[in-house]
């Protein structure tokens, strides 16, 4: 061959290493900025884990909060109850002392009419 033919041969040889070198340098930016772009979507998934449990975590508090005012809840309930039937017990009891005490107002008056029968 000639040494115009080898020039030229050489020439584009060293041009298609340029190209290739010029498309490995693009291949390698966008592999960097993938690179980045992964490490950020690795950091969010990351804080999104951690929202995650810490929600999960308020939840099982306020499952476990729920529960002790549901058993308060139902312990004020029966205290109610309780209140209501004692009352109940008190308005009886009052009735029947209200009872008594109109039997023996009528009985006194009864052994006073009997007693001033006597009076001189």
């Amino acid at each position: 061959k000639s040494l115009v033919e080898i020039d030229s041969s050489t020439n584009i040889i060293t041009q298609t290493i340029n190209d290739v070198s010029s498309d490995i340098q693009e291949v390698s930016t966008q592999s960097l900025e993938i690179s980045e772009k992964a490490q950020t979507l690795i950091e969010q998934a990351g804080k999104s884990r951690d929202d995650l449990v810490y929600a999960l975590s308020n939840s099982k508090k306020s499952v476990a909060k729920t529960n002790f005012i549901a058993v308060k809840t139902k312990e004020l309930m029966m205290k109610m109850k309780d209140v209501v039937h004692t009352s109940n017990n008190t308005k009886e009891a009052g009735e029947n002392l209200d009872n008594v005490s109109q039997e023996l107002a009528n009985d006194s008056n009864s052994l006073k009419q009997s007693l001033d029968i006597f009076k001189v």
